[in-house]
C-alpha cells in the first residue's frame, strides 16, 4: 500500500511524523517525537522509521495509531542524518561519523531494533547513505568528500573501498545495479565512481549541474517493455536550488529539468501499480520542500514525469494562508498554537501586530501566552502600544506568562508603553517585586516625570513602601527627580506621615522653601507651620484666610500633630527658616506672620525685603507695610520706609505708598498731625505742578529721601 511521509520540524525541539495516504494525501496518523525528525525510510515489511536529532531510530506499523513508537533504541551521539533499509535490516549514519546497522525483530507483537554492528568511517559528520540488494554492499558518504563501501555482512571487520569523490561534501548516493554508484554532492555536481577496478570519477554532471547542494538520487523503475526487455532507467536528482532533473547516465544529454519549488530537501518513488497505464507505470514521485510544500508527479514507462504535477500545501500553510488574507478564525489561531514551528508562531505575530481585527489580536497575545512562545516577545513589546485596551492587557499578561522567572521584564514593556492604563499598571505591581531587583526604585523615580498624573502619583504612593514608615528617604528621593506637582504632593504626604517636625523632614521643607514653583514652596511653608501646632494654632486666629489655608491642607490628611518644640521661640522656627531662604515671596508671608503674632522682628526683615529689585515684590511688600504698622505698635522705622518708597522707580509702588500713609493718617486721625496730601504734591516725580506748596522742612526731606534712605 503506497505511503508518503511529511515532517515539521523547523527550529523546534519536538516533531511529528505525518503519514499520508495517496493519491489524496489522507491523513493517517501524526507520530509525536521528541526530538526533530532528521531522516526517514520504510522497510520491506511496511514499517516506518524515523531518526532523530538527538541520535535515536523510531519505528512505527503503518497500521497503527502512531500515538507512540512501537520501538525506540538510541543510537548516536549526535543527530542521524540519513536512513536505508534492506530487508529486516536498517543502515543509518550519523553526525559523528559512524555507520551502524540494525536488525527489527519481532517478538509476538512488539517490535525491537537491535544493533548488529557498527563502525566509523570518518572524523566528519556522515550524511548520507545507500544499500544495494543485489551485491548486499552498503555505501555512506559525508563532509570529507569521500565515498566509503563495504559489505553488509562482515560491516564492523571489513575492508573498506575508499573513494574520494566531489566536492563541498556529498548529500546524497544511489547504486545504479551496473557496478557504480552515483553522489549528489554539495557542490551541485553529480558524479559517478566505480564500485570495481581503478578509483576514479566521473562529473556527469558539467555545466548542467544544480546551483545549490544535491538533497537526493533517485533511480526511476526497472520496468520492461511489451517484448519484456529492460527499459532504460532515468536519474533523478534534487537540488536545493529547486529543480528535479532527469539524468540518462549513459548519454551525454542534458538533463530535463521541472522546477519543483525552492528549498527542496527530499525525494521518494512509490512503487507502480501492475496494472498502471503506460503513462503511470513508472509509479509516482514525491518531493518535499522546506515549505512543507509536498509536490507529486506521475512517472511513465521511460521514466519521465508525465501529466500534470500536484502541489499539496502542509496544513501549516493553509492556515498561514488564511491568516494572511485576514480569514483567520478562532479555530485558526488555536491550530497555529497547537503547532511547535516557528512559522506557526510567525503566524501568531502577524495576527497580533497586523490584522485589524481586535478580537483576533486578543486571541492570538492569549495563545502566544499559553504557549510559552518566547521568540514572540518583540510582537508582544508592540501590542503593548495597542490602541485597543484588551489587546494591550492581553499582550502584556502573555508577556508575564512567558517571563514568569523574570517578572520584571514584562513590567518593563509596560513602563514604556505609550498608554497610561498599562504605566499605571506596571507601577503597581512594581512594589511587590522589590526583593526581586534594586531596579525598582529607580523605575519608579523615572516614572515620577511621566505625562500622566495618576501614573506619577500612583510612583509617588509606591517609593515610601519600599522604605520604613519613619524614613524621609524615598520621599526626598522622589522630591529630588519629580516635577513640580509630584515635589508638591511629596509635601503633602510627608505632613501626612507626620514626619515634618523630624530633623530629615524640615531639611525637605527647608529645600522646598526655595523651589522654582509657587505652588511647591507655598506648601512647603504651610506644612512646616502645621509641624508645629502651637504656632498653627495661633496664625488661625489671625484671620479667616490663614484658617482656610490650614483647612484646605488638613483636608488632604496633613495633620496638625504634637511637636518636640519646648522653649519659648522654637516653635517660631519655621517662620524664621523661611525668612532666611532665597524666595522673597516666602520671606514676606514669614515677616507677615510674625508681624501678626506682634513680634518686632518682623520689622527688620519687612525692611529688607523693601528693597527687592522686582517691582512686582515691591508692590506687595509696600501693601502690607501699614497693617504690618499696626500691628507692631507703630513701628516708626515701617513708617519712615513707606514715606521712603514714595520716591520709588516704580508707580504703582509709589500709589501703594502713598495710600498706606494715607489709611495711616486715617487711623490716627488729626492726633496724628501728618499730611499725606501735602507729602505727595512735594514727590519729585514731576506730576505736581506746584511744588512751591511744599514747607521747607519737607523740601529737605524729599531732597534727602531722593540721595539715600537716612534710615
Amino acid at each position: 500500500m503506497p505511503w508518503a511521509v511529511a515532517v515539521d520540524a523547523v527550529g523546534v525541539s519536538q516533531s511529528s511524523v505525518h503519514l499520508l495516504q495517496l493519491p489524496k494525501l489522507n491523513a493517517r496518523f501524526s507520530a509525536p517525537l521528541d526530538s526533530a525528525a532528521t531522516a526517514l525510510a520504510f522497510s520491506d515489511e511496511g514499517l516506518l522509521l524515523a531518526g532523530t536529532a538527538d541520535g535515536a531510530l523510531a519505528l512505527w506499523r503503518t497500521d497503527g495509531k502512531g500515538e507512540a513508537p512501537d520501538a525506540r533504541q538510541a543510537a548516536y551521539t549526535g543527530a542521524v542524518r540519513a536512513l536505508a533499509t534492506v530487508g529486516q535490516q536498517v543502515v543509518s549514519v550519523g553526525e559523528d561519523g559512524v555507520l551502524t546497522l540494525h536488525e527489527i525483530a519481532a517478538e509476538g507483537e512488539k517490535l525491537h531494533l537491535r544493533q548488529r554492528a557498527q563502525r566509523r568511517l570518518s572524523e566528519q559528520p556522515l550524511q548520507a547513505v545507500a544499500v544495494d540488494a543485489a551485491s548486499a554492499s552498503v555505501a555512506a558518504a559525508g563532509a570529507d568528500n569521500t565515498l566509503y563501501v563495504l559489505p553488509l555482512a562482515n560491516l564492523d571487520q571489513a575492508e573498506i573501498r575508499v573513494m574520494p569523490c566531489g566536492g563541498r561534501g556529498i548529500d546524497a548516493l544511489a547504486f545504479t545495479g551496473d557496478g557504480r554508484i552515483v553522489a549528489g554532492c554539495g557542490d551541485g555536481s553529480i558524479r559517478v565512481c566505480f564500485l570495481e577496478g581503478a578509483i576514479d570519477e566521473e562529473d556527469r554532471s558539467g555545466d548542467a549541474a544544480h546551483q545549490g547542494p544535491v538533497r537526493a538520487l533517485l533511480l526511476s523503475a526497472a520496468l520492461n517493455d511489451e517484448q519484456n526487455r529492460p527499459l532504460p532507467r532515468r536519474l533523478f536528482s534534487l537540488g536545493e536550488d529547486g529543480e528535479l532533473k532527469i539524468w540518462t547516465l549513459d548519454q551525454r544529454r542534458k538533463p530535463r529539468t521541472v522546477p519543483i519549488g525552492r528549498d527542496a530537501r527530499a525525494l521518494a518513488l512509490v512503487d507502480p501499480n501492475p496494472q498502471a497505464k503506460p503513462e503511470q507505470r513508472g509509479g509516482t514521485l514525491v518531493a518535499v520542500t522546506e515549505q512543507r510544500q509536498i509536490w507529486l508527479s506521475a512517472i511513465d514507462q521511460n521514466g519521465n514525469p508525465s501529466g500534470n504535477p500536484e502541489s499539496w500545501d502542509s496544513r501549516l500553510q493553509r492556515l498561514l494562508d488564511e491568516v494572511k488574507a485576514t480569514r483567520s478564525s478562532s479555530a485558526t489561531l488555536e491550530a497555529l498554537a497547537q503547532l511547535a514551528e516557528d512559522e506557526a508562531r510567525e503566524g501568531l505575530d502577524y495576527v497580533l501586530t497586523q490584522d485589524s481585527r481586535p478580537a483576533q489580536r486578543i486571541e492570538a497575545a492569549q495563545w502566544l501566552g499559553k504557549t510559552q512562545r518566547r521568540r514572540s516577545r518583540p510582537a508582544l513589546v508592540k501590542a503593548v502600544n495597542d490602541d485597543n485596551p484588551g489587546v494591550r492587557k492581553a499582550a502584556l499578561t502573555a508577556l508575564q506568562q512567558i517571563e514568569t522567572d523574570t517578572p520584571l521584564a514584562a513590567l518593563q514593556a509596560a513602563l514604556t508603553s505609550r498608554h497610561a492604563d498599562l504605566r499605571l499598571y506596571a507601577v503597581k505591581q512594581l512594589t511587590q517585586l522589590r526583593q526581586r531587583s534594586p531596579l525598582v526604585p529607580r523605575w519608579l523615580n523615572e516614572r515620577l516625570n511621566d505625562g500622566d498624573e495618576k501614573v506619577r502619583e500612583a510612583a509617588l504612593d509606591a517609593l515610601p513602601a519600599l522604605e520604613p514608615e519613619t524614613s524621609v528617604a524615598p520621599l526626598h528621593s522622589a522630591f529630588e527627580r519629580g516635577s513640580p506637582d509630584i515635589r508638591r504632593a511629596v509635601l503633602i504626604r510627608l505632613g501626612q506621615r507626620h514626619l515634618g517636625a523630624t530633623a530629615d523632614g524640615r531639611r525637605l521643607l527647608d529645600q522646598a522653601l526655595n523651589d522654582d514653583t509657587f505652588e511647591v514652596r507655598h506648601a512647603a511653608f504651610w506644612i512646616g507651620v502645621m509641624a508645629y501646632p502651637t504656632l498653627a494654632a495661633r496664625l488661625r486666629g489671625e484671620g479667616s484666610d490663614i484658617g482656610k489655608i490650614l483647612d484646605g491642607f488638613k483636608a488632604q490628611g496633613v495633620a496638625e500633630e504634637a511637636s518636640a518644640a519646648t522653649a519659648s521661640d522654637q516653635f517660631l522656627e519655621p517662620l524664621f527658616t523661611a525668612l532666611a531662604c532665597r524666595q522673597p515671596d516666602m520671606a514676606l508671608q514669614a515677616a507677615l506672620c510674625l508681624s501678626w503674632l506682634g513680634d518686632e522682628r518682623a520689622s527688620g526683615a519687612l525692611l529688607q525685603l523693601s528693597r527687592e529689585p522686582n517691582p512686582a515684590m515691591r508692590r506687595q511688600i509696600t501693601r502690607f507695610l501699614a497693617p504690618a504698622i499696626g500691628n507692631l505698635a507703630g513701628d516708626p522705622r515701617l513708617r519712615a520706609r513707606l514715606q521712603w518708597l514714595l520716591n520709588d522707580d516704580d508707580a504703582q509702588v509709589r500709589a501703594d505708598a502713598f495710600d498706606g500713609l494715607l489709611k495711616l493718617a486715617e487711623l490716627e486721625g488729626p492726633a496724628g498731625g501728618y499730611r499725606p496730601r501735602r507729602t505727595r504734591l512735594a514727590h519729585p516725580s514731576g506730576r505736581n505742578p506746584r511744588p512751591r506748596l511744599a514747607t521747607a522742612g519737607q523740601a529737605r526731606r524729599n531732597r534727602s529721601r531722593r540721595t539715600g534712605d537716612p534710615h
